[in-house]
């Protein structure tokens, strides 16, 4: 948990959704396709934790733009592969 931080979760996984809810429940969290429908607000961090390997590779090249567009210019995009 973040308990001093403003934490948002998207998925277009209803499931995955619920867990994050579980997991962090002060969370603001969102039930969509960020490729479709990107959030209008933009984030400091963001971690994609067991994502990538989900999406079509067809769609590989618009999810990355649709990340872009929610982290803000010189922040930070953290993959779960990463150390």
């Amino acid at each position: 948990t973040f308990p001093d931080k403003n934490v948002m979760g998207i998925d277009y996984s209803l499931r995955a959704i619920n867990l994050a809810m579980a997991m962090n429940p002060s969370g603001n969290y969102f039930c969509k396709d960020i490729i479709k429908e990107s959030p209008k607000e933009q984030h400091d961090i963001g971690i994609l934790m067991e994502v990538f390997e989900h999406i079509n590779p067809d769609d590989g090249r618009k999810f990355i733009e649709a990340i872009n567009q929610i982290i803000k210019s010189d922040d930070l995009l953290k993959t779960n592969d990463e150390s």
